[in-house]
C-alpha cells in the first residue's frame, strides 16, 4: 500500500476515497449477504452503540488519511522504517503491561526485526555522514 501511495501523487482524502470505493462492493456483498448479527442491523441497536460505531469508523479513517499523507512526502524506507514500530510497540505492551510471555520463538522474529531497524538506522547513519562530507 505505502508503494502505491508513493508512485500515485494524490492528496490523502483523494487516496482515501479511491481505495474505499475498491472496497465498497466486496463490503456491501459481505453485510447485505453473510453479516447477520444483531449489531449488523442499525436501526435494531440502541443509540448509543450506533454513535460507538460511528466514532469507531472515524477513530480508523483519521489515522489512515494521516499515514497516506505522509507517504507522499516521506522516502519510502523511512515509511518501511515506521511499519516496523507497531509490533515492537505491541510486543511492548504485551510483555510490560499485559504478563505475555517472551518464548523463543518470538524472540527470534523480533530479533529478526530489530536487526533489519538497526541496519536501517546505520545505513541512514552512515549516508547522512556521506552527505555532509561531500557539502563541506
Amino acid at each position: 500500500m505505502a508503494w502505491w501511495r508513493k508512485k500515485i501523487q494524490v492528496d490523502a482524502q483523494s487516496g482515501m476515497l479511491i481505495e474505499t470505493l475498491w472496497l465498497f462492493p466486496l463490503a456491501a456483498i459481505y453485510l447485505f449477504g453473510f453479516a447477520d448479527s444483531a449489531t449488523s442491523h442499525l436501526s435494531a441497536n440502541p443509540l448509543s452503540l450506533n454513535l460507538k460505531l460511528i466514532a469507531a469508523g472515524i477513530v480508523t479513517t483519521i489515522p489512515l488519511m494521516l499515514f497516506a499523507a505522509a507517504c507522499s512526502r516521506l522516502r519510502l524506507s523511512t515509511v518501511g522504517f515506521f511499519q516496523y514500530l507497531g509490533p515492537t510497540l505491541m510486543f511492548v505492551l504485551a510483555v510490560a503491561f499485559y504478563g505475555e510471555t517472551i518464548t523463543p520463538d518470538k524472540m527470534v522474529t523480533f530479533g529478526f526485526i530489530w536487526l533489519a531497524l538497526l541496519v536501517f538506522v546505520c545505513d541512514a547513519v552512515a549516508f547522512s555522514f556521506r552527505s555532509r562530507s561531500r557539502i563541506a
